[in-house]
Parts: structure tokens; C-alpha cells; sequence
């Protein structure tokens, strides 16, 4: 393991003064002894791979499949916080995917490999164009179900008509990755030829309550047909709420009372509407929490022709006594029932229960606030609104975390002095915890925004991209830096400079460090960039380890002033930063080398895992025998009958070679069983696999003129091992074998990690009905 350790500078006050103009505070560990690593329980797969130099016992895996259809994986989208899945984009369509747009997919950690299933909806009607690329926008906590929003047309019943590029409109669907799909934003009235969009806006953590904005309505009877605008809507289970009704009392455009029941008028979004297709609480961003765990609060923002945006919120949104509550109204003394925010109101972030919201507004909306305004905190069992702090020039940061119920982190920035270690007109860097406002930095890039930030799970810790020079060492080099609100003594930490103190030659970051090859299609840092223990996982172009040989993009691990490369180094088209877990057991990658012995694409970009205490061993060549040398015996299973039924197909199970690639073998179908499915009507079909995936087996039988299906079974492996699958004959397949006694059939198994299928064909024959001597049956 290759160790580097930055001097520690010792810091007077002075010099922190002044570093905190500049925004370079600089430590690290002094230099030690590095004992021997201890051994590893994996050590013999990361020989084979040649990846012992990796830290924490990581050996290197292979995500995504092998056969990839001539595709490539062009992003990682996030990693489950638990190890072991991740999901991921990819430019082709393979792994069973049902659409020829390029892919969204799941990949889930088995006991023999990883088991890749795609997420696209299908793709049955016109030809897909540009505008129809389906985003990946959540993915629940167990990465069971996801959501996808698209303009392909959902169905025969969606029916909107666009032109050129931009043909469809948006919609939002939810799978379960098993080829099932819900069309969430569907009209009570079909076929759909409304024209109109519905967005994604937030979802509860196993999906079932999803929250998004659509200008189609989606309720019936809607309390205001006319109405055009884009509206809020919350969907569980089978029932679809407008949320975005107006608080009783809320007057319309000609200064009445609107009926009770109302759309506000002018149109509302989720939040402040940064959540969309390709941002916000979705995949690889950080909720802001804008609908809570249970559905039950949604924080929304009005749009009206009259006045300036609003904050509300709609309480109890799934019950009979759903309220909606302008959370920005004023509440100073003497203040108008009207009276709230006189300029763009920005919602923050909110607990996950629900009971507490930040935002941020320029008027004074307490009598204890600035003229200004700043940062409020409302409580919803309370209605209550407290001033918080000024953020007169401020460049928030709205990517808060909430750490729990208790404590509450949220990092903002300001030019205004809010703490006696502050700089005026510096941009300073602060946490909100509770009511308590601290400053942790004062740095001088005043450009940091969302994509270019990720927080620690439980809030305390900030990684961030800059381009301004916040380490003498950067140059003119955007680099990566981090933060601890709980050491602020230690400044800003530049992680991606160079340890041996020389200038940088090349640009890093949270992303792909400029490859254009693998651009995430979110634009949000992946997940895991930085864990509670501040351990900070980057890409950077710059060669920052002597082991680093490829001049270009490399992923690289920074933990307690020590730098680790994650990649090889050696891959000349480079490896970009995919993902991490939380814990970080499995730290994702891209990159078109062959870092497993699996992998046989011959240089197409896949997605790998480098996971502590992981590895598969890939199976090595037996000795080679001479002529009075037997070789290992074949497996003794589902040995094949004399007679017709043997399945025969590539990568046989049985071959006397291990197999290096997956492989299946299924059970020959013999007489008594094939008298047996004719006489019944069913069979089960034994197969057996190497490795993990979904197995199908499709029947196809000539009746009249045509070949038909007549029967399908399909299950999943979670690894290696025999699955059943049963066979159950068409009503019209045995309406057949009744009158004509005999159905040719061919049956065909595949597995969705071998290229090819097996098949056989045989007779099903069902002997003529015993007869009496009366001619009786």
C-alpha cells in the first residue's frame, strides 16, 4: 500500500487570519512507521487480480454483465447506502431490457457475482427520439422499485402529441425491475390527448407515496376546469390528491374568496421545484426531504401572477382532513393578512417526520428579524415562525442534510459576519444546527453550487469542488476540498492536491475530471463521495501517486491526510468515480480495463466495484492430460435420457473444463415425463446454473398454420444452483393435443448472463380415450 502524508503547518493566529481570507488551512498526520499489512481473507483473489496494493483488504468486482449488447456504461447513478447494489446508466440495451433506448439498470450483489436487471420501461410503439431518453429520478431504500419519468408514450391510451425532437410528454412511471410498470401521473379520463407535462418531485423512501407537479389534471371532478397551470398532486397506492389546494380565505384575481377546495392560483411546484428529472431528492442528490417518510407533509411553492412565490404546506395530505398552511406569511406586528415574502422565497430543506422547515426569504417576516430577512425555521405542530439568521448577499448551499430527529445540519453561506470568527464580505461558510449558527470557513470561490457538492450521511462533514485556488498547491486547477463543522480549527482540507506539496497539473473533481465520456445525466455528484469519517472518494486527471501512469482520469481514495489510488492507473482512456456505499464497502468505478479475469469485452467501459473483503475467483485450466490421463469427471446431475429431450446449447455445465463465463444445463425431458405432461398438462423443468440470474424457458407449439406460444415459466437465481420452472400448457394447446392427440412442441431456456439458449424439440402424445364394447368411452 502506497502511503503519502502532508507536513503538518503549524497554525498562529495570524497566519489563520490571514489563511482565512484566502480560504487555505492545510493539515495532515506528521510522518510514522507503516507496519506490514496484516493479511487478508481475500488475499488469493486480489493475487489473481493483482490488486493487493488496494487498501482495506478491497479486491476488485465486476458490476456490470460481460455481454452488453456493443454497449458501454457511460454513468453511475447511486449506490445503495447498505453495500451491494448500485444502479447505473449505459448507452446500449442488454440484460433483457425491453427498450432499444439507451438504459437505466440495477445491479444487486449475489453470493456469485452481481446480477444486472434493467429499469426502462418498453418501447413498443414509434421509434424513440431524442427527447424520449428516460431518466432514472428514485429508487426506493431496498432498490426494489424505481421511478422513471419519460416522454415515451406510456400506452396506447397516452395519446400527446409533440413535434420533431421534443415528440411526447413528460410522465412519471414506478417498476418493480420484474417488466411490471405503473403510470403514476395517468388522467382519470383516457385516452390521455391533454398535451401537457407531469414531473418528478419527491418520494418516500419505499416509493409508495410519491409527490410531483403536472399542468394535466389529474383528479376528478377538478375543482377549477379552466385551470392551466402546473399544479401539485401526491399519489399512494391507487389514489391521486391534489395537494396544491388554497388555505380557506385565499383570495383569487379579482380580490374574492376563492371557493373552498381551490388549485392556488398562478400553479405550484414540489419545494422550490429544483426537484425534477434530473436533480434534487432524486438519484445521486441529497433529499431536502419535501415530502416526510410517512406522505403525510408536502412543502410546496406557489407561482402567482399577482404577488411573489409563497411557501406552504399541506398537512395530513393523505387524510379527510388535509390543510394547507402559507408557512412565508408575515407575522409581524400589524401586518396584513396578506402580507408574506416580497421576493423569491427558497424552501431549504425539512425534518423527515415533517415537523420542522427551513427557507429562506428576503423580507422581514418576524418582528425579531433583519430588514433583509434571512433564514426562518417553521414548526408545524406549533405554527410557529422563528427568525434564524441574515443572509444578506448569501450564496446558499441548498443541499442540507438532516441527520436525525434531534439533530438538524444544515450548511449555508453568507457575506454577512453572523459569528465572531466570520469575515466580513468573505464567503463564509456556516452550519445550522437547531437554532445555533456556526462558522466553519471562510472561503473565496463564491460559486459553489449543488452539482458540485456532497455531504457525510449524518451531515457533520462537507466535500466540494472549487475553482477558485483555496490551497496554494491548486494552481489554476478546480480541485476537491472538505470540510468538518466539527473541527473547524482545521479549515479547508484540500484533498485532491498533490502530497509532496507541488503544484497541480490538472483538474479533479466529484464527477469524471473531464472525461466527456462518462457524463452523469443528473449532473449531481454520485452518492458516497464523502463518509462520516470524512474518507473522500474523487476523480482527478492529475497523477497524484508514482503508481498513477496513464496520464488521465483516476479514482482516488483520501482518508486522514493519506492519499490512495482506487484505480489502476493504468488504463489509457482513464476511470471515473461511480459511487459509494455509505460505509464505504464498495467504492464504484468506471473504466474500460480488464481489472477481473470475468471480464472478456476486450476493452468496453464497465462498472466495477472495488469492496472490502470482496473478489470472486475466476476458475483456472485444469493440467493437461496424456493419453492414459483422465480427466475430472463431469458433474453427475440431470443426466440425459437415451431418447429425444436433451436440451443442447453453448457453455454446457457438463463439459469436463470448468467453465470460465456462466453457464446452465437443463434436464433432459424424457418419455414417462413427456406422457406425463401431455396426459396433465404440465411439466417441471429442472435447470441448472453457475451463477446468479433469471431464468425463462418459453414452449412454442404448431397449431393450424401457425407456431404459437404455448407455455413460459421464468424465476430468478440468487446464485449458483437448480431452479424448477413449471410449465403449464395453453387452454389452446390442450384443446389441441384432446383432438389431435399430438403437439410437436420446442422448448427454449436461456439465462440472462449466457449469451445463446438451449433447445430441444419433442412430441407431446396423449393416448386415444379407453372405449367399451358398447363403443362407450
Amino acid at each position: 500500500m502506497h502511503c503519502s502524508f502532508r507536513p503538518r503547518r503549524r497554525v498562529t493566529p495570524a497566519l489563520a487570519a490571514a489563511a482565512a481570507l484566502v480560504g487555505v488551512v492545510a493539515h495532515a498526520a506528521p510522518a510514522v512507521a507503516v507496519p506490514p499489512p496484516a493479511p487478508c481473507p481475500n488475499d488469493a483473489v486480489r493475487e489473481q487480480q493483482g490488486s493487493t496494493r488496494l487498501p482495506d483488504c478491497r479486491a476488485y468486482e465486476q458490476v456490470s454483465p460481460v455481454d452488453k449488447n456493443g454497449g458501454t456504461i457511460a454513468a453511475g447513478l447511486t449506490a445503495r447506502a447498505q453495500p451491494g447494489a448500485v444502479a447505473f446508466w449505459s448507452t446500449g440495451a442488454f440484460a433483457g431490457a425491453a427498450s432499444n433506448m439507451s438504459a437505466n439498470y440495477r445491479a444487486i450483489r449475489g453470493e456469485d457475482g452481481w446480477v444486472t436487471s434493467p429499469l426502462n420501461p418498453p418501447t413498443p410503439g414509434r421509434n424513440p427520439v431524442l427527447m424520449d431518453q428516460p431518466y432514472l429520478v428514485a429508487l426506493s431504500g431496498d432498490f426494489s422499485r424505481a421511478l422513471i419519468a419519460t416522454r415515451y408514450p406510456v400506452g396506447p391510451d397516452d395519446q400527446g402529441t409533440g413535434a420533431g425532437a421534443n415528440a411526447g410528454y413528460g410522465d412519471v412511471l414506478r417498476t418493480t425491475g420484474d417488466g411490471r410498470f405503473e403510470w403514476l401521473t395517468q388522467p382519470p379520463t383516457l385516452p390521455d390527448t391533454a398535451n401537457k407535462d407531469a414531473d418528478f418531485g419527491a418520494a418516500t423512501d419505499d416509493l409508495g407515496v410519491v409527490a410531483f407537479n403536472s399542468f394535466k389534471h389529474l383528479t376528478v371532478p377538478f375543482p377549477k376546469p379552466d385551470d392551466a397551470t402546473q399544479q401539485v398532486y401526491v399519489r399512494a397506492g391507487d389514489t391521486t390528491r391534489l395537494v396544491s389546494v388554497a388555505p380557506d380565505g385565499t383570495l383569487g384575481p379579482d380580490d374574492q374568496p376563492l371557493p373552498a377546495g381551490s388549485p392556488l392560483p398562478g400553479g405550484a411546484t414540489v419545494g422550490s421545484g429544483a426537484n425534477t428529472s434530473t436533480s434534487g431528492s432524486t438519484v445521486g442528490g441529497g433529499s431536502r426531504n419535501e415530502l416526510s417518510d410517512d406522505g403525510s407533509t408536502v412543502w410546496f411553492t406557489s407561482y402567482r401572477t399577482t404577488s411573489n412565490p409563497q411557501l406552504y404546506v399541506r398537512v395530513d395530505a393523505l387524510g379527510p382532513d388535509a390543510e394547507t398552511r402559507r408557512v412565508s406569511r408575515s407575522r409581524v406586528t400589524g401586518a396584513a393578512a396578506g402580507d408574506g415574502c416580497t421576493a423569491t422565497v427558497t424552501f431549504l430543506a425539512a425534518t423527515a417526520d415533517g415537523s420542522r422547515a427551513w427557507f429562506a426569504c428576503p423580507t422581514r417576516l418576524t418582528d425579531d428579524a433583519a430588514s433583509d430577512g434571512g433564514v426562518y425555521v417553521y414548526d408545524r405542530d406549533g405554527d410557529e415562525l422563528r427568525f434564524i439568521a441574515s443572509t444578506a448577499g448569501a450564496g446558499l448551499l441548498p443541499s442540507p442534510i438532516v441527520a436525525d430527529d434531534a439533530v438538524d445540519h444544515l450548511w449555508f453561506s453568507s457575506r454577512t459576519k453572523l459569528t465572531d470568527d466570520a469575515v466580513a464580505g468573505g464567503v463564509n461558510v456556516y452550519v445550522l444546527t437547531g437554532d445555533d449558527v456556526r462558522h466553519v470557513a471562510t472561503v473565496r470561490d463564491a460559486t459553489l453550487q449543488p452539482q458540485m457538492l456532497a455531504l457525510s450521511p449524518d451531515g457533520t462533514r462537507l466535500a466540494f469542488e472549487s475553482r477558485g485556488a483555496l490551497d496554494p498547491r491548486a494552481g489554476s486547477h478546480p480541485q476537491v476540498y472538505s470540510l468538518d463543522f466539527g473541527a473547524p480549527e482545521d479549515g479547508v482540507v484540500c484533498v485532491s492536491c498533490r502530497p509532496d506539496g507541488s503544484d497541480s497539473e490538472a483538474l479533479a473533481d466529484l464527477h469524471n475530471a473531464g472525461l466527456s465520456a462518462f457524463v452523469p445525466p443528473n449532473r449531481v455528484p454520485p452518492s458516497g463521495a464523502i463518509d462520516d469519517d470524512g474518507r473522500v472518494f474523487f476523480t482527478s486527471a492529475d497523477k497524484l501517486l508514482p503508481e498513477d501512469e496513464n496520464g488521465t482520469a483516476d479514482v482516488y481514495q483520501y482518508r486522514d491526510g493519506e492519499l490512495t489510488l482506487i484505480s489502476s492507473g493504468k488504463d489509457p482512456g482513464g476511470a471515473v468515480f461511480a459511487g459509494a456505499s455509505a460505509d464505504g464497502t464498495d467504492v464504484f468505478l468506471i473504466t474500460g480495463e480488464r481489472l477481473a479475469p470475468q471480464d472478456t469485452d476486450n476493452g468496453v467501459a464497465d462498472i466495477y466495484t472495488a469492496r472490502v473483503g470482496g473478489g470472486f475467483l475466476a476458475p483456472t485450466q485444469p493440467p493437461v492430460c496424456g493419453e492414459d490421463c483422465q480427466g475430472p469427471p463431469p458433474p453427475g446431475f440431470l443426466a440425459p435420457e437415451p431418447e429425444s429431450g436433451r436440451f443442447t446449447g453453448p457453455g454446457d455445465l457438463d463439459d469436463p473444463v470448468p467453465p470460465r463465463a456462466p453457464t446452465f444445463a437443463v434436464g433432459a425431458i424424457g418419455k414417462r415425463q413427456r406422457a406425463a405432461w401431455a396426459r396433465r398438462g404440465r411439466t417441471t423443468l429442472v435447470v441448472r446454473a453457475s451463477h446468479a440470474g433469471r431464468v425463462r424457458a418459453t414452449v412454442g407449439g404448431r397449431i393450424g398454420r401457425r407456431t404459437v406460444r404455448v407455455a413460459a415459466a421464468s424465476r430468478q437465481l440468487a446464485r449458483g444452483g437448480r431452479v424448477r420452472l413449471t410449465l403449464r400448457l395453453s387452454k389452446r394447446a390442450r384443446a389441441h393435443l384432446a383432438r389431435h392427440r399430438a403437439l410437436r412442441v420446442t422448448v427454449t431456456v436461456r439465462h440472462s448472463r449466457v449469451r445463446g439458449a438451449k433447445r430441444t424439440t419433442v412430441t407431446l402424445r396423449k393416448p386415444a380415450p379407453k372405449t367399451t364394447k358398447g363403443g362407450q368411452r
